[in-house]
């Protein structure tokens, strides 16, 4: 296996990691792979430091920065495996299996090509077959030149079929060059090479594949048949035909079985030095079994059978499967070299179970105005790595005005958003492990003071399976403070027809599935390709609209192209799993299916309908906590993004966005503005309108194209504290973006979303901010970049005293993002204006702690860091 041309050094180094990973795909390997493969692209890179310090009142205080996001490009890079070596007889055909895989992080499309290789001997009708389930045959005759579309990770296997031409001269050999081309090599395509070597004999040629019962299955529960079928295609009998099997670890190895003697199980001995023509001798021995038959006759066919079941526990992932075999024939009396048979992978799917707990008991109560925090532990008891989202269930019976903040284990880092589906969640969690959920809850300062305990609720949710999810319960022993009492009262048979027969709904991202039926009508058995089109007109491959998927299963789960050989008179059902592209606007989308014969050329179809729902949603980002002095004033920033597949508020639609912003000390004198942030720069500019909430304000009237599906825009929130404010005093300023109470497609307009900016007047006021780097430095910023995997990132956090006070004990937290790893080559910085004394930086696991100590008005502290992105 070759590499004929250059690409980029990140590609290159991801190639050469995971080609080595695939050669050695173990259980361990597939752990590895689940930590240390590139994230996929579009992947969101971020997340918020904090500070905290202590003003000169002696109050501990938090302050947190914005949120800085890079976004993972896509990288590019494949594996051809594998090299062959076949013997065959003049004027035989012969088969060389082979498989690419994706080793990019996103979708890509392989070209395969097979010509004559060169040797003494030129072989002819070189064809390349789609060999889908792997079984080492094609699954029709219907010659392709393409992989089609192949998700990050996934494998394509096929066939290379060759003939020898009939004078060829014994012992000499023919070759075929193989490739697998990406077109997507950043300007130079990158090109995979295998050589498949043709051996010429007159003596015996043994055809051998290997093909599962199952394709997948869960741990503890699924049992499926290895299969090995040979065939002795040459001229003259194989003697001593050894078969040896190392099954892979995870898998416990059951009954053997040989055609041979049908149902009778085979018994484990020690081989002897000889097995007579008829007779078959049979070893286990932990996960190696083999098989020495006698003789197989020239034209004689058969296979041996080993049952295996999957262990409880096995982590999830792919578990390839190859034999080897070997043989006397001739006058030779050793036995050929061990040839491998086609490669068959078996997936291990993940079990998906947490558990997710509060404190076992309540905590003690907290101040009115205060805050507290409680540790939520997550564990993660499936069997493979997962992300769990995290979500406050409202409330609960915490007092109106209790603001809630989720943050990572370092109970000072917020929690992020690590997967790009809009929600926090704790990153990838190893099976077994267990992550820290830190909930923390800002009381009112005028909360009535009560015993009763409070009660909060979150849920966390598995993103490999969103059925799995717990709940935890977070509480305290009641609110100290001021007292008040306040009480209330509370189808398609016959030839195919354009006309629509079955019509399934889906959501953009989702997968729908068609079930089909395939009935052979015809006098003789006969066999089907299955397709799928978007006009009905029908080539060769699947050929749906441009990011649409589709793949065939049979009733066991198994994905085909083919039905395989139906009898006359009979039907067999299959499903087509559709996959609709995310962001795919609302309504519907034509699918074309057929089922045609490879042989007489039958064929029929039927026209189906993806109905793709509109989708409405839209999230606000993110709650902070600031300070400012009396007469000062801060600014906060907001994210609005459009999660749905229409737009929404743009002018003169009825879909409007409403905004409003209302200020809990407004009596006091505290005012807010917000501005649209036009040019997405994070700061407040000339050419940013006011949204002039005095009125009714809608989002149109500063943007009027509205927010675009899958968009996002900027708000900042500007507050301004009165002369005369008290020093302690705190402003809960709320905006709140409500979307009109209309009814588009079918579906409802979404909730109403908003954020809480939580002001503290203080004479020692801090301000953090943090920018980001993809160019060592060189420049900064705090809108969203792009990168590739292996790209460096550079942190810079920035904290000042905008107060008129000196800031006590002052600490920097944050962490390393998920998809990421530190990058020890680059030296952290902490440098403190006007002192010659830089703060102490310690890093323990993925949390930095950085001791600022103190900073005078006007004085700044700068930390700096980098990581790279995982690849």
């Amino acid at each position: 296996m070759n590499i004929t041309t250059s690409s980029s050094p990140v590609t290159a180094r991801r190639r050469n990691f995971l080609r080595g990973a695939v050669a050695g795909l173990t259980l361990a390997g597939l752990a590895l792979l689940a930590h240390a493969a590139a994230p996929l692209v579009g992947t969101a890179i971020g997340n918020q430091a904090s500070a905290t310090y202590t003003d000169d009142s002696g109050t501990e205080r938090t302050v947190l920065s914005n949120t800085v996001t890079t976004l993972v490009q896509q990288v590019y890079a494949l594996d051809l495996r594998q090299d062959n070596t076949r013997t065959a007889n003049p004027g035989g055909q012969v088969f060389f299996p082979h498989t690419v895989t994706n080793l990019g992080n996103g979708i890509d499309t392989f070209a395969l090509a097979a010509i004559n290789g060169g040797g003494a001997t030129t072989l002819g009708n070189i064809v390349i077959y789609i060999d889908a389930d792997g079984d080492g045959n094609p699954d029709n005759f219907t010659p392709i030149t393409t992989t089609g579309p192949l998700a990050a990770g996934a494998s394509f296997r096929f066939i290379v079929a060759a003939t020898v031409p009939p004078g060829a001269t014994l012992g000499n050999n023919g070759l075929v060059t193989v490739t697998a081309t990406s077109p997507n090599g950043g300007g130079t395509p990158i090109v995979e090479t295998n050589t498949d070597t043709a051996t010429l004999t007159n003596d015996a040629v043994m055809q051998v594949t290997k093909a599962a019962s199952l394709g997948s299955g869960h741990p503890g529960t699924a049992t499926f048949t290895y299969t090995i079928t040979y065939r002795n295609i040459g001229n003259t009998p194989a003697s001593q035909f050894t078969i040896t099997d190392a099954i892979p670890a995870g898998l416990a190895v059951g009954s053997a079985r040989w055609s041979v003697s049908g149902s009778t199980v085979l018994d484990s001995a020690t081989l002897p030095s000889s097995v007579a023509a008829g007779s078959i001798a049979y070893n286990a021995a932990g996960q190696n079994v083999t098989f020495v038959i006698g003789e197989v006759a020239a034209g004689v066919s058969g296979y041996v059978t080993v049952e295996v079941s999957v262990n409880a526990g096995v982590a999830p992932g792919i578990l390839n499967n190859t034999a080897y075999y070997s043989f006397i024939t001739g006058t030779d009396p050793d036995p050929s070299s061990p040839t491998p048979t086609n490669t068959v992978p078996f997936e291990v799917l993940p079990d998906v179970s947490l558990t997710f707990e509060g404190p076992p008991d309540p905590l003690p109560p907290v101040a009115a105005g205060g805050s507290v925090s409680f540790n939520n532990v997550l564990t993660n008891t499936g069997t493979g790595t997962d992300t769990f989202n995290v979500v406050v269930n409202g409330p609960g019976t915490f007092p109106g005005g209790t603001t809630f903040q989720l943050f990572k284990s370092d109970g000072a880092t917020p929690l992020t958003d690590t997967n790009g589906d809009g929600v926090p969640d704790t990153g990838p969690v190893a099976a077994g492990a267990t992550y820290t959920v830190v909930l923390r809850a800002n009381i009112p300062g005028d909360a009535a003071a009560t015993g009763t305990t409070l009660a909060v609720t979150k849920t966390a949710t598995s993103t490999v399976d969103p059925t799995r999810s717990s709940t935890a319960t977070d509480e305290i022993e009641g609110i100290t403070g001021a007292g008040v009492d306040l009480t209330g009262v509370a189808g398609g048979s016959g030839p195919g027809t354009a006309t629509v027969i079955d019509t399934v709904t889906g959501n953009p991202g989702s997968t729908v599935i068609f079930t089909l039926n395939v009935e052979n009508t015809g006098p003789n058995p006969d066999t089907f390709n299955l397709l799928a089109d978007k006009d009905g007109s029908f080539g060769t491959v699947n050929d749906l609209p441009s990011g649409w998927t589709v793949v065939f299963k049979d009733a066991n789960g198994v994905v085909v192209s083919n039905t395989g050989v139906i009898a006359a008179g009979g039907t067999r059902t299959y499903t087509a799993e559709v996959t609709i592209p995310a962001g795919t606007p609302p309504g519907d989308v034509s699918v074309w299916f057929q089922s045609k014969s490879p042989t007489t050329g039958a064929a029929d179809y039927l026209h189906d309908q993806v109905s793709v729902n509109t989708v409405r949603g839209i999230t606000l980002q993110t709650n902070n906590v600031g300070q400012t002095f009396p007469g000062g004033s801060v600014v906060y920033e907001h994210v609005l993004t459009n999660t749905g597949n229409i737009t929404e508020g743009a002018s003169g639609d009825t879909n409007t966005l409403a905004i409003a912003l209302a200020d809990s000390l407004a009596g006091a004198g505290f005012t807010s503005v917000v501005y649209y942030d036009a040019n997405n720069n994070g700061v407040i500019d000339a050419g940013d309108p006011i949204v002039d909430t005095s009125a009714a304000a809608y989002l149109s009237t500063v943007k009027t194209t509205g927010l675009i599906k899958g968009g996002s825009i900027r708000f900042l929130v500007k507050v301004q504290a009165p002369i005369g404010a008290n020093d302690g005093a705190i402003n809960v300023t709320t905006l709140t973006i409500t979307p009109a109470s209309e009814t588009i497609g079918g579906t409802a307009a979404p909730a109403a979303v908003s954020n809480t900016d939580t002001t503290s007047v203080i004479r020692g006021n801090l301000t953090i901010v943090k920018e980001q780097s993809i160019d060592n430095g060189a420049t900064w910023s705090q809108n969203q970049l792009s990168a590739l995997p292996g790209a460096q990132i550079l942190y810079r956090i920035t904290v000042t005293n905008v107060g008129s006070a000196t800031a006590e004990d002052i600490v920097v937290n944050d962490t390393i993002p998920a998809n990421t790893t530190y990058d020890s080559g680059y030296t952290p910085t902490v440098t403190l204006a006007g002192a010659s004394t830089p703060g102490a930086w310690a890093l323990t696991g993925t949390n930095i702690v950085v001791t600022v100590g103190s900073l005078t008005p006007t004085q700044t502290a700068v930390v700096t860091f980098a990581v790279k992105i995982d690849e």
